[in-house]
């Protein structure tokens, strides 16, 4: 049995971005005290006759780690996004609160954080926090279990003699969890349809987001980045279903037509936790492969920009949150 170092996390949403905040709430997702790298430049020199000689120049520093949900949760999706899908959401409604995320932007919206982590010799801060990729998936089958999630993050640096953030208190998410048997995948064939035809044998999905972050250095920068670039995005999705006729019929007459499809992938518990990505998509691959005694088919699309939508893909996420 392997076992891992315990750490426990906090995090703050940064009200100016890359600049240091204290935290605002506990994170449950596991990961490791990150590793800081340090660019060297050796500079080479003259000094002995017969062999090289060089002195070392450090000139920029920052991290990349991972953190994982293995079960996640309505509640802790809201923060997340703000990260990856779309920054400074507000909330709709008085409970259940509903917030869009709306994949057309014309700007970089998307928040920073401020990570904070302990283990057993000390508590280290990491500010600067940006989503690099993320992917949401789930199985059912044979053996059915919690959807989970895997945040791939870069920050500035690791500081390390920092005090962590007091008093912020336990979160209770029982209830609050997404299960894979809760999963449901429409497809329509119209915008104004989406989520009103269910495929009602899903087996296994994923959804991925890569926001390609490039990290800028600038004059007067300490070694750490002080901006970022995006490049364009999209998102990808991937379904795998039973196979029957229905799913066989959409092989037939919309994949092999290269047939634009609406689709939404929608899990749920009960009616005040619900995360739906909507998304617009002409299916890039379509398999027929195996798990165990059972055949399935596999669907694979990006997002692709419909104009009576105003976007390629959506996350409408309602939960019990106020604010998050």
């Amino acid at each position: 049995m392997s076992h891992k170092a315990l750490t426990y996390w906090q995090g703050g949403i940064e009200t100016t971005a890359l600049t240091p905040i204290a935290a605002t709430r506990r994170l449950y997702e596991i990961g490791e005290v990150p590793e800081e790298k340090r660019e060297k430049e050796y500079v080479q020199q003259a000094r002995q006759n017969f062999m090289q000689n060089f002195d070392v120049l450090e000139t920029s520093a920052q991290t990349e780690f991972t953190l994982e949900a293995p079960a996640l949760s309505f509640n802790d999706l809201a923060w997340w996004a703000e990260l990856y899908f779309k920054g400074g959401v507000s909330p709709t409604g008085v409970g259940p609160y509903v917030r869009t995320y709306n994949g057309a932007s014309t700007s970089d919206d998307l928040k920073t954080a401020t990570l904070e982590v302990a283990d057993g010799v000390g508590a280290f801060q990491i500010p600067g926090v940006m989503g690099s990729k993320l992917e949401i998936k789930g199985k059912n089958g044979s053996k059915p279990g919690p959807v989970s999630a895997k945040y791939d993050l870069i920050g500035q640096k690791v500081t390390p003699g920092h005090t962590m953030t007091a008093a912020l208190s336990e979160r209770d998410l029982v209830g609050t969890y997404m299960v894979a048997q809760h999963a449901q995948f429409f497809l329509n064939d119209s915008a104004g349809s989406i989520g009103t035809t269910e495929l009602a044998t899903l087996m296994e999905f994923s959804v991925k987001l890569d926001n390609k972050v490039e990290t800028i250095f600038f004059g007067g920068d300490s070694l750490a980045y002080g901006g970022r670039r995006r490049d364009e995005r999209y998102l990808e999705i991937m379904v795998k279903l039973l196979f029957d006729a229905t799913s066989y019929s959409e092989f037939t007459s919309k994949f092999r037509t290269n047939a634009a499809r609406y689709g939404q992938l929608k899990i749920s518990n009960g009616a005040n936790n619900i995360a739906a990505f909507n998304f617009h998509t002409k299916f890039d691959t379509f398999g027929w492969p195996e798990d165990g005694a059972t055949r399935q088919v596999s669907l694979l699309g990006r997002s692709v920009y419909d104009a009576t939508l105003g976007y390629d893909w959506q996350l409408a996420l309602t939960n019990q949150l106020a604010a998050i």
